[in-house]
C-alpha cells in the first residue's frame, strides 16, 4: 500500500531499485526523508546509474536537517540519524542499518521488525518529519 523510509544515507542501488520496482510495477507511493549530508551521496547514485525524475515518478523525495547547535566560533551542524522504514502503515523496520553498499556489505548491523502499536508513533513521527522537510 505504502512504504515511508526515513534514512540517514540511501546509496545502496539494490534497495533503490527494489523501491522503484513497488513504486511503477505495482503502484506503491514511496516517500522517503534523507538527511541533508547524504543528497549528494544519492544524487551520485542516481547519475551514476543514469536514473532520472522520469523513473521515480512514484517515489518523494525529501531532505532534512538535524538541529545542530550555534556556537561562539560558529555552527556545528547536525545529523538525522533516525533509521527507519513503515511498511503499508502496520510494520515497522528500525535499528542502525542505513541503506548504504557499504552497510549491507562491510558492516554490522542491528534491525529490528515490529508490528501493534509501536507502529503508530513512527508513522507519527514520519508524519511530522515529512511535513518539516524541503
Amino acid at each position: 500500500q505504502v512504504i515511508a523510509i526515513v534514512m540517514d544515507m540511501l546509496t545502496d542501488p539494490q534497495i533503490l531499485q527494489d523501491l522503484m520496482d513497488a513504486a511503477s510495477r505495482r503502484s506503491v507511493p514511496v516517500y522517503i526523508v534523507l538527511d541533508d549530508q547524504g543528497v549528494p551521496h544519492f544524487l551520485d547514485m542516481c547519475s551514476r546509474l543514469q536514473i532520472g525524475s522520469q523513473h521515480l515518478r512514484n517515489i518523494r523525495t525529501r531532505t532534512l536537517q538535524g538541529v545542530g547547535f550555534n556556537l561562539s566560533f560558529g555552527r556545528l551542524p547536525g545529523s538525522l540519524c533516525y533509521k527507519y522504514m513503515l511498511v503499508d502503515g502496520d510494520k515497522v523496520m528500525f535499528g542502525s542499518y542505513s541503506f548504504c553498499w557499504a552497510t549491507f556489505r562491510t558492516d554490522r548491523n542491528m534491525i529490528t521488525v515490529m508490528t501493534g502499536q509501536v507502529v503508530d508513533f513512527f508513522d507519527r513521527d514520519f508524519r511530522e518529519l515529512y511535513a518539516i522537510s524541503e
